[in-house]
């Protein structure tokens, strides 16, 4: 049974990308994309129209931030997450 949800995740380390991507694949959220921060990732993510989007916040701080910038405002019916391995996860809506 496929997901509801369908979930992009925004990471430029590629290990800790693969590391949230599996997490919400065991929790039944269906992953459209996986991407750096690229514009032209950005735009792919944007194209897929998802109903999630996670974005880690490991260095360096200021890319993750204009990426939940850009991304929140290219997405306004997405939730953007952001994920830190240090800190408690903030949620964009």
């Amino acid at each position: 049974m496929e997901s509801a949800l369908t979930a992009v995740v925004v990471d430029d380390n590629v290990q800790s990308r693969a590391e949230v991507t599996r997490a919400l694949a065991l929790a039944g959220v269906t992953i459209s994309v996986t991407s750096g921060t690229s514009v032209e990732a950005f735009r792919t993510i944007v194209a897929s129209e998802p109903s999630l989007v996670f974005v880690t916040l490991e260095d360096p701080l200021p890319r993750a931030i204009r990426a939940i910038e850009y991304l929140s405002g290219s997405l306004p019916d997405a939730t953007v997450v952001a994920v830190s391995s240090s800190t408690a996860l903030a949620v964009f809506q």
